[in-house]
């Protein structure tokens, strides 16, 4: 759907499609978005040293963010009954931790899902704090959705979250130890 590819390009682009059984013309942004926040990062280690998420464009972290809405989907349909918080969307009281917060989209889907839920972000890059902060006000959820700039160990919180979102693939193993304590401690027990 990109009208500044070149023929040669657009042929790369539909042969690659093609020879990965996905379909060639396929205007569905979210399809769009995913097969971005896979290449581009692909993109960028054959250009030169690896970068970290961090040092990826924004149309990047926007899209690989887009793919957290469907783990918030299974936080709400699947773990959240699991674990005894089927009530959860009721409660006025209900509040959601997310570590690691990155552009907040999954931040704005538990706020969408649980409409009564307070939820609060954390992230320690400002860069994609000040994209969640958008993603959360076009999803007109500003008023439920917290974003801290900071560290989960750093959180002054005890015990008043319902549930967490901890993104271990994100972390240092050395930094998962004391990042688990701190989600322990602002957990309801």
């Amino acid at each position: 759907g990109r009208d500044d590819l070149s023929p040669q390009q657009r042929a790369a682009v539909e042969r690659a499609l093609t020879l990965s059984g996905l379909p060639v013309g396929h205007h569905d942004p979210e399809f769009a978005a995913a097969l971005t926040s896979q290449l581009a990062p692909a993109a960028a280690f054959a250009e030169g040293p690896t970068k970290g998420w961090g040092d990826m464009p924004d149309v990047v972290l926007l899209a690989q963010g887009r793919g957290s809405r469907q783990v918030a989907d299974w936080i709400v349909d699947e773990a959240a009954p699991v674990l005894g918080l089927t009530g959860i969307a009721e409660r006025t009281d209900a509040a959601f931790l997310d570590v690691g917060v990155g552009t907040g989209q999954l931040a704005a889907r538990i706020a969408e899902r649980w409409p009564r839920a307070r939820v609060v972000g954390v992230d320690r890059m400002e860069r994609v704090l000040g994209l969640a902060r958008t993603v959360i006000d076009e999803a007109g959820c500003a008023d439920r959705v917290e974003l801290r700039h900071g560290d989960v160990t750093d959180l002054a919180d005890d015990a008043i979250y319902d549930l967490a979102w901890l993104p271990l693939s994100f972390m240092s193993p050395d930094a998962i130890p004391k990042a688990l304590e701190a989600v322990r401690r602002v957990l309801r027990p």
